[in-house]
């Protein structure tokens, strides 16, 4: 579902996935649904846990890039360039390029 763009949906299923499993995924797909459809606390809360949860992952990493989107959004400059700077700077290069574009927006 998620990948079929139906947000609304994927969001339901992941929170009822949650109740039984605290895997990555459903956290990813939460955080990314709850983002797409404007749930911007619920998206927040989500890529939170992942971090915390399942850290390392590439699906922490898009989670902490996507929380600096939200915030730069909200303006909360420092805050957003500190989730850009460790994006990066990881070893993964998967949002490093785009971290580094939102890390010099910040500034």
């Amino acid at each position: 579902m998620h990948r079929r763009g139906e947000f609304k949906a994927a969001l339901l299923v992941s929170e009822k996935g949650l109740l039984t499993s605290q895997t990555n995924s459903f956290l990813w797909i939460l955080g990314r649904s709850a983002h797409f459809t404007g749930q911007i606390d619920k998206a927040l809360h989500a890529f939170e846990q992942l971090s915390r949860q399942h850290s390392g992952t590439d699906e922490a990493l898009e989670g902490q890039f996507r929380t600096g989107l939200i915030l730069f959004r909200k303006e909360k400059f420092a805050a957003a360039g500190v989730l850009f700077e460790q994006v990066k700077n990881s070893p993964r290069d998967k949002f490093q390029l785009n971290a580094w574009y939102w890390f010099i927006r910040c500034l």
